[in-house]
């Protein structure tokens, strides 16, 4: 996979095309937190590929439990 330096929508959407060219099967849903890298622009790029693009609640780390348990958050 990639690291990024920075938390940006492009960097979002660049990671997004890395992972359809490089994986064999249909992404049908992203989900992700409401930070900034992942607002409009990232949402309509996501949408505009066919995935659907949903948000987990606010302040409901748990419902993205394996990434913050990476995270240690």
């Amino acid at each position: 996979l990639k690291v990024y330096e920075k938390h940006t929508q492009a960097n979002a959407i660049d990671f997004v095309n890395h992972i359809i060219e490089k994986f064999p099967f249909r992404i049908r849903e992203i989900r992700t937190d409401n930070g900034h890298e992942f607002q409009a622009k990232f949402h309509w790029h996501v949408e505009d590929l066919g995935i659907r693009h949903a948000y987990i609640r606010r302040a409901t780390p748990q419902l993205n439990g394996k990434i913050e348990r990476s995270h240690r958050s």
